[in-house]
């Protein structure tokens, strides 16, 4: 980092205007790559143009160094990307650019809803609204809004599951608060691993029957489409996007048991099932 300094960063300090800090930072990319095995002073340089381009307004230098940072680093490219897409979205209005940001922008708000970054993720979700009405693209527009939509309801259900779980002090759940945090990380966030066991505790006879029947992974097809029913009469009174999540679940247990049930009812049910989920497609 000292010689970071000493070569680049006395001509930041002395430089007054964008065009100079631009010029520095593009410097600073090129050469990174002229370091070879020097992987520290690579880090140091790259994280440093970064940081210089995106305070000159240089986008595509910035870009350029978090690509190549994230090319060979383990670093936090979320929170790079975030920041780079949120300068490029202030800082562009030209039609020309909104297709890129429109998916950018999607994809870093589901990023940010993996992550519970809820206030991230909606601030994405805005950028790529606004894009898509830039562009008059209706499609775009119903897409994003129906993005939005899912993300006002998880962001609301994070913080229901967080409020009943600091009521609990630390201790073990109750069957209430289980219920709220295992629909929460199974039915609002498809993370299924997460959430099963919570679900197994919940006071739903319903709920609890399916988890504790979902956590033995059965590998008797009789058992998959028992399964597979309980998760689907689960999903039909579920709200999205809910439903859509519950549907999946299903969809996976119908898939495995229509591959073994021998032929009758039962698999042309099964059948019928799957190709009724996959047509609902969605997000």
């Amino acid at each position: 980092m000292e010689l970071v300094k000493q070569l680049f960063l006395s001509r930041y300090e002395d430089a007054d205007n964008n065009l100079d800090k631009r010029e520095i930072a593009r410097e600073m990319v090129t050469k990174s790559g002229q370091l070879g095995d020097d992987l520290a002073g690579k880090y140091a340089m790259l994280t440093t143009a970064h940081r210089i381009a995106l305070e000159a307004d240089d986008l595509e230098t910035a870009g350029a160094a978090t690509s190549a940072l994230i090319e060979t680093y383990d670093v936090d490219s979320y929170s790079m990307k975030v920041a780079l897409l949120k300068k490029t979205a202030r800082l562009t209005q030209e039609s020309s650019f909104d297709t890129r940001i429109i998916e950018d922008a999607y994809e870093l708000a589901k990023e940010a809803a993996a992550k519970d970054d809820y206030g991230t993720a909606k601030e994405m979700a805005g950028v790529a609204l606004a894009a898509a009405r830039r562009q008059a693209n209706r499609d775009e527009v119903t897409r994003i809004a129906r993005l939005n939509s899912d993300l006002q309801k998880m962001d609301a259900a994070y913080r229901r599951v967080q409020l009943a779980l600091s009521k609990t002090g630390g201790a073990k759940p109750n069957p209430a608060t289980s219920e709220l945090v295992g629909e929460y990380y199974c039915f609002t966030k498809g993370q299924w691993d997460r959430g099963l066991p919570h679900l197994a505790r919940s006071e739903d006879p319903s709920l609890r029957r399916a988890a504790e029947l979902d956590l033995t992974a059965p590998a008797d097809a009789q058992q998959q489409l028992e399964l597979a029913d309980l998760w689907w009469a689960l999903q039909e009174n579920a709200r999205p996007p809910q439903d859509r999540n519950i549907a999946r679940r299903s969809l996976y247990w119908y898939q495995l048991a229509v591959n073994e049930l021998p032929e009758g009812l039962p698999r042309l049910k099964a059948e019928l099932r799957v190709k009724e989920i996959e047509a609902l497609g969605g997000p």
